[in-house]
């Protein structure tokens, strides 16, 4: 189902920047997906802090409490980071070998 989920509460996880936010999943459109809202979903892949009221573009698979961010920024944002990993994991190789 693809929905948002409205920010109601951001908890932290044992790491400084990691944060595990939770609240109420809506489908986008009611008439074409009449499915209930869903309460207390989290966002599984997006570890920032959001303040309650914010909505989150997300993907909830059915009979699940854990939903994930979707959109092409989202994915540019994954893409950014892997990237940026290569790049730190590649850079110590490349000076060992010079």
């Amino acid at each position: 189902m693809l929905g948002y989920v409205t920010v109601a509460r951001c908890e932290r996880a044992e790491l400084y920047f990691d944060w595990s936010c939770h609240g109420l999943f809506r489908v986008n459109d009611a008439l074409a997906e009449p499915y209930k809202p869903v309460p207390n979903v989290s966002v599984a892949n997006d570890p920032r802090r959001y303040h309650a009221g914010d909505t989150l573009d997300t993907a909830l698979p059915f009979d699940s409490r854990t939903g994930y961010r979707w959109g092409s920024v989202q994915d540019a944002k994954t893409v950014g980071l892997w990237v940026g990993v290569l790049l730190c994991v590649a850079a110590p190789i490349a000076a060992w070998s010079l």
